[in-house]
């Protein structure tokens, strides 16, 4: 699937799409409403949702394994 530029529902830079993988996408204002599913703590099984604005960064809060966490 590909997306076009402007399309509201997918991401159509890869560089955006690169940044949102690795958490260091910061939020446009034409990006919201746009929401953020996290690890809130070391349950694998809780999850939390937050709603992002404009200038914030996605993967900003919330647990993230470390290379330890995942011996593969």
């Amino acid at each position: 699937m590909r997306a076009r530029p402007g399309n509201p529902y997918a991401l159509a830079n890869f560089q955006s799409a690169d940044e949102i993988e690795s958490g260091t996408y910061v939020v446009q204002p034409q990006d919201v409403p746009l929401f953020e599913i996290y690890q809130c703590n070391l349950n694998l099984t809780d999850l939390c949702m937050r709603e992002l604005t404009a200038g914030d960064t996605n993967g900003a809060i919330g647990v993230r394994p470390t290379n330890s966490d995942n011996p593969h």
